[in-house]
């Protein structure tokens, strides 16, 4: 390794410098570590910081009837979605859940729901935008409460083959999006590397 001759100055400011960025980085892991152990609260936040990030919008208060608010006034709640496996017994099957699509005691006003979920890499050539790590649905308000079960989930498999019928198959044939086609209609820029 190359040594430079650092005068004592210098070399106490970079040292001061590096402790005052270890203390931040212990802080910003601390918070990051509170944050992964709250999975809703994790998951919401994904959620919500992809869409706003990728409508150039901006994120609401936590009591808000929305979640993302667009600069031409168009209100979004963000609903996240991970692989979840509902009966150990089948491993093999997975879904995705969305909980409180109204909101948790049914006051939740806005224009679109957007759904996102993460991809199950078995059937991504059978998904919309294959190359996306994210199956997208972008909802009409109008549409919410027929796509909600009785349970206030709107959930189904990630299997396009098992959709069955009913909501399911019309939130898979329907509302399902791209990326390309969430840039039409709402001008997003496009984040991910579609050679990836």
């Amino acid at each position: 390794m190359l040594a430079f001759p650092v005068s004592p100055i210098i070399d106490a400011s970079l040292q001061l410098r590096i402790r005052e960025l270890e203390a931040e980085n212990l802080r910003l892991r601390e918070r990051i570590d509170f944050l992964e152990g709250v999975p809703s609260l994790r998951a919401g936040m994904h959620g919500e910081l992809l869409i706003a990030e990728l409508l150039q919008g901006r994120i609401t208060t936590h009591t808000a009837p929305h979640d993302v608010v667009l600069s031409e006034g168009l209100t979004i709640e963000v609903k996240f979605a991970r692989l979840n496996t509902p009966n150990l017994r089948f491993p093999n099957s997975q879904r995705w859940s969305w909980a409180h699509p109204l909101g948790q005691k049914g006051g939740k006003i806005y224009h679109r729901l957007l759904l996102i979920a993460e991809a199950d890499p078995r059937y991504r050539d059978l998904y919309r935008d294959p190359m996306c790590p994210y199956v997208l649905f972008d909802v009409p308000f109008s549409e919410v409460k027929y796509l909600n079960s009785p349970q206030d989930l709107i959930q189904m498999t990630t299997d396009p083959n098992r959709t069955g019928s009913g909501r399911r198959m019309r939130l898979f044939n329907e509302f399902q999006t791209t990326l390309a086609e969430l840039k039409n209609a709402y001008g997003i820029k496009t984040p991910f590397n579609r050679n990836a």
